[in-house]
């Protein structure tokens, strides 16, 4: 009797145990579909959630507008001003409209729109006396460049600034004829001027030994004494000239006479003659020098939305550029569409008129 109730036991315990080795199966869902792992799930909730997340600000405004992909903006020489704010430029459309922007080293302000019009960039800056003349075809350029628009206006002020020794015995323009000077990298926008200054005083670089060189370099061969003047373009404090002036103490910036400057800007009237104190590079006096505004100018290749997301860009982050160089520092949005020589691009146009400075 024990005997058969013993395997009685044993007979229960097998089927509990088989019953025990089948998988659980799931109770149906809702409408007979049976329901998801928890892995799914967390997985599905993952993927709703990141599809939820708000865009990048650069990813609405390239969605917002056609973007380019790259953009190349239009510099200008070491040394001066014109570099370092391409650069910033750049920055800001990379950071801002997911745009792969680069700043590009050019001759200068004269060269500048040539670049533009050709396409070898998108926009670029130059001084408002290149970007008339070269909107209207007139010299040095050989046709107008009706494709190249106003973007910003009063960028700096690019000045002319002819560096000479102490003890040169050079103290006014006309004492330039017959020296041999450093004119700076080739296309700056001081090339044009100084030869107007010149024939004021009935003579021409022609009468001159002229070399085409950068201006950090065109200081080291005044300083070697292979020149005797050499000209740097760019607003002041120029930075080839601060750190020419680490090394060399015995130098002057040449004045113009008031008279000279009057004369040339009532030909030219997008010129300003203003005075630089001694402190801006430590000589032993100031000097009277000329100047133009600097402007940006824009292809009109790209589209009204495209410029008009750039401009926008541009001055909601205006301090990437007013601290690349202290000759920008002034720049503001307040005055930047005021003095323009040439037709606003379209889309820097809606801008201005959106924060209320065109009417």
């Amino acid at each position: 009797m024990k005997k058969i109730a013993a395997l009685s036991l044993a007979a229960l315990m097998a089927l509990n145990l088989a019953g025990c080795s089948q998988p659980a199966k799931q109770a149906p869902a809702a409408g007979g579909a049976e329901s998801k792992t928890e892995a799914e799930v967390t997985a599905g909730e993952l993927k709703e959630e990141k599809e939820e997340q708000p865009e990048s600000k650069a990813e609405e405004r390239s969605a917002s507008a056609d973007m380019p992909k790259f953009v190349n903006v239009i510099g200008g020489p070491t040394g001066g001003m014109y570099y370092p704010a391409g650069i910033a430029i750049a920055e800001i459309f990379t950071n801002e409209l997911g745009i792969q922007a680069t700043a590009q080293v050019t001759g200068g302000a004269a060269e500048n729109p040539t670049l533009v019009h050709e396409l070898s960039g998108e926009c670029s800056i130059t001084m408002t006396s290149a970007a008339y003349a070269a909107y209207n075809g007139q010299a040095p350029y050989e046709e107008a460049y009706t494709d190249v628009l106003g973007w910003f206006n009063n960028l700096s002020t690019g000045a002319q600034q002819l560096v000479t020794l102490e003890d040169s015995g050079i103290n006014s323009i006309a004492d330039i004829k017959g020296k041999k000077i450093a004119m700076g990298p080739a296309g700056n926008g001081g090339i044009d001027l100084l030869q107007g200054l010149m024939e004021e005083h009935g003579f021409s670089l022609d009468d001159c030994e002229t070399t085409y060189v950068s201006f950090a370099d065109g200081l080291s061969a005044l300083k070697d004494g292979a020149v005797d003047v050499a000209m740097v373009q760019s607003a002041p404090p120029a930075s080839a000239i601060v750190e020419f002036a680490v090394t060399c103490d015995n130098f002057k910036i040449i004045s113009v006479e008031k008279e000279i400057a009057e004369a040339y800007i009532e030909k030219n009237p997008y010129y300003s003659y203003f005075t630089i104190d001694a402190s801006v590079y430590g000589t032993s006096e100031g000097a009277s020098i000329m100047g133009v505004p600097v402007m940006g100018i824009i292809s009109e290749s790209l589209s009204e939305e495209v410029v008009y997301e750039m401009t926008k860009a541009l001055f909601e982050n205006i301090d990437t550029v007013t601290s690349c160089h202290a000759a920008v520092s002034g720049f503001s949005l307040e005055n930047a569409a005021t003095g323009l020589p040439i037709p606003l691009h379209p889309g820097a146009e809606k801008y201005f008129r959106e924060v209320g400075l065109i009417s």
